[in-house]
């Protein structure tokens, strides 16, 4: 794997990652196997390997003891305790930024994970300071940061890629791709749907005058673009831009020749199906996505999920659980390949709430009940909104089960989130959970009902 264009940390990471991952092959074990032989869960082991977790120093002592390879990981594991220091010092860098109210924000010519703020230092002159893109975001505000990057988009929009000293659009382009999934992630789909739409206007001024490599990659950038638009607009339960969307993203992907992005915006469709109730046409998008997902991917497993949930729309319970079944199996035998990284969040967590929503769909809410509090007590860190759906959704669960008290009290946790993700389906789960409640005046369903109103969500 080629690291040299990234951060130290992530690249020390990677490095430490990627042996432990030679050194598991090498002596026949899976990622559950080692992880149960050593205490942690797959999901860790998972993104230690591909370096989205910083690995503890027990961790990698256990690992070391298992492989064999002690002196090895130990040197590696320092390489990343240093690296993660000195990025500590960086982030000191980031409190210039906080307080300085900066211009702008360019992306590094390297194209890795660090950028460039105009931020004055504590003698008021004004300078570039070099820091984490994702330090970046948080420290500005979504807002602020992408507003401070648009500039840069009309600027590189405008030069030769030929330009000394310049990154070319199409390197912009997927710089910004991972900024606006970062800002997705971190603020919520609200405030990365502006910056993604404007993406798309700039691909679509470069395509004309663009030819050989370089309009085969924005073909495929666009694609992507369209795809992410398709995913924030379902996010925001705006139906009618995600078919749109998501449309576009098929045609795209088709012309760019990438069977794996279109396995993926099949597998959309058949979600975005499946959240208008309908069975027959989700399994349809769902068996389409099957037989373009390209093998040793997450992307088989992605669509038996689609699969299951089509089948449980259809009244199908049998059907359901052995697509889900297929599902787990898929996702416990195949790899996550770190030079694609897609699929890393696709794990027992993600499973067990895909399964209950379909329970659900079933009316049997209490085998609903139990799949959701095991997703939400393995939902790794990282992912609030992902928190917010499966906490609205149990309180569905729960309040259809009969237990109205713990449906307002899981209600009240998910509104939380949803009011700080801005999240369209999180609103669209509560104002349905709140119309069961009209015939109920507990107080805690009264509580809930009380904040819903302040949220107006009612």
């Amino acid at each position: 794997m080629d690291t040299g264009d990234l951060d130290p940390e992530r690249k020390a990471k990677l490095e430490l990652g990627s042996e432990i991952r030679r050194l598991r092959k090498a002596a026949g074990l899976t990622q559950h196997t080692l992880g149960r032989r050593v205490g942690y869960s797959r999901v860790y082991i998972t993104n230690v390997e591909t370096g989205r977790d910083l690995p503890g120093e027990e961790l990698v002592r256990l690992v070391g003891l298992e492989l064999g390879a002690s002196a090895t990981l130990d040197r590696l594991y320092t390489a990343v305790v240093e690296a993660h220091r000195a990025g500590r010092t960086s982030a000191l860098a980031a409190e210039l930024v906080e307080a300085s109210s900066p211009l702008n924000l360019f992306p590094r010519p390297d194209g890795s994970d660090m950028v460039l703020v105009q931020a004055k230092n504590l003698d008021g002159e004004w300078i570039l300071v070099n820091i984490n893109r994702r330090e970046a975001l948080r420290r500005l505000g979504a807002a602020a940061a992408l507003a401070s990057i648009t500039p840069g988009v009309k600027l590189l929009d405008q030069v030769a890629p030929t330009s000394p000293g310049l990154i070319t659009p199409v390197e912009h382009l997927r710089i910004m791709q991972k900024t606006l999934i970062d800002a997705d992630n971190i603020f919520g789909s609200a405030h990365a749907l502006p910056g993604t739409n404007e993406q798309l206007n700039v691909i679509e001024r470069l395509f004309d005058g663009t030819r050989g490599a370089d309009r085969r990659a924005l073909l495929q950038l666009r694609a992507q673009f369209a795809e992410s638009m398709a995913w924030l607009s379902q996010d925001q339960a705006d139906y009618e831009a995600a078919w749109y969307w998501s449309d576009r993203a098929l045609e795209w992907s088709h012309l760019a020749g990438d069977p794996a992005l279109t396995s993926i915006v099949l597998a959309r469709k058949s979600q975005l199906a499946g959240d208008r109730g309908e069975g027959p046409t989700a399994l349809d998008y769902a068996q389409a996505a099957i037989d373009l997902s390209p093998a040793g991917t997450r992307l088989p497993a992605m669509a038996q999920l689609c699969v299951a949930h089509g089948h449980a729309l259809a009244g199908e319970r049998d059907e359901s659980a052995m697509a889900y079944d297929l599902a787990r199996h898929l996702v416990v035998t195949t790899e996550i390949d770190p030079e694609l990284s897609w699929g890393a969040w696709l794990d027992e967590a993600y499973i067990d709430a895909q399964e209950a929503r379909s329970l659900t769909v079933l009316g049997r809410h209490t085998q609903a009940t139990s799949a959701f509090d095991r997703a939400l007590d393995t939902l790794p860190e990282g992912y609030p909104r992902d928190r917010g759906v499966y906490l609205a959704r149990a309180a569905h669960a729960h309040a259809s089960a009969g237990d109205a008290e713990q449906a307002a009290a899981l209600g009240v946790e998910a509104l939380k989130t949803g009011q700080l993700m801005r999240s369209g389906r999180i609103d669209r789960e509560l104002r349905s959970l709140l119309e069961g409640f009209q015939s109920i005046d507990t107080e805690p369903v009264s509580e809930f009902r009380e904040l819903a109103h302040t949220a107006q969500l009612i």
